[in-house]
């Protein structure tokens, strides 16, 4: 399964979240705080990383392509209008909140299944 960064600033569904994909079979490493991951170094060892669209989402988006080797990046948000932001900014996909997990399933599949790809 997938080696994943989940960020997200909503508590609840932060750990929600985690406990589901966990479940799932995937490692996951979870944060509250967008700038942690990349003080962490985790970027460097995700398949994937999953990101609430917040402040400073951007500059993730930035790092995790910069990475020795690019990972993808599933944006969720409940905002309508952060698709076509993040997109520009990096966001392999963006789910829309909220979702299904079996959604995020499928959309984890397909991204990791890409980047295993490349």
């Amino acid at each position: 399964m997938a080696r994943i960064v989940l960020i997200e600033d909503d508590s609840t569904i932060l750990d929600t979240l985690t406990r589901a994909l966990r479940r799932l079979g995937h490692a996951v490493w979870a944060y509250g705080d967008i700038g942690r991951p990349q003080s962490d170094d985790a970027l460097e060892r995700a398949d994937l990383i999953i990101a609430d669209w917040v402040d400073g989402a951007g500059a993730l988006l930035a790092a995790a392509k910069s990475c020795d080797r690019p990972v993808p990046v599933l944006v969720i948000t409940g905002q309508l209008d952060a698709e076509p932001q993040a997109r520009r900014n990096g966001a392999d996909a963006v789910l829309l909140k909220p979702f299904l997990l079996p959604e995020l399933e499928a959309a984890i599949d397909s991204l990791v299944r890409e980047e295993h790809r490349a």
